[in-house]
């Protein structure tokens, strides 16, 4: 579960390295697909982001344990989001560097699911 302060690190090639939650939509606490806003904490230069502009973003890996329908049960090493534009629907980057899970799809987030390099 997220919750608001926490530092995240982003998996996609917007530039941004880690960005700061402070702002939870639809709930107190942000699961896997939730949406939420986020300021950039720190940045690789010569990319699209910049330190301290605020942007959405999805959050497609947890930490904590995810229970599938199916019974299975899986989790990630970190907290992962990826940017996403505030004015129009899409996302920052153009390539996420990790898995997803699949879940993203029926929340929908298909866009994500085949920017990514794959599924879980």
């Amino acid at each position: 579960m997220i919750g608001q302060e926490t530092n995240l690190r982003v998996l996609d090639n917007s530039g941004a390295l880690r960005v700061k939650c402070f702002r939870i939509f639809g709930s107190s606490k942000g699961r896997l697909g939730s949406v939420i806003v986020v300021s950039v904490k720190t940045f690789r230069s010569g990319k699209k982001v910049k330190k301290g502009e605020v942007y959405k973003a999805i959050i497609i890996q947890l930490k904590s344990i995810y229970r599938r329908s199916t019974g299975h049960y899986f989790n990630f090493k970190e907290n992962g989001v990826i940017l996403w534009k505030r004015k129009e629907d899409g996302p920052v980057g153009t390539r996420v560097r990790n898995i997803v899970p699949l879940e993203l799809r029926y929340k929908g987030f298909l866009k994500v699911v085949l920017l990514a390099a794959g599924t879980y």
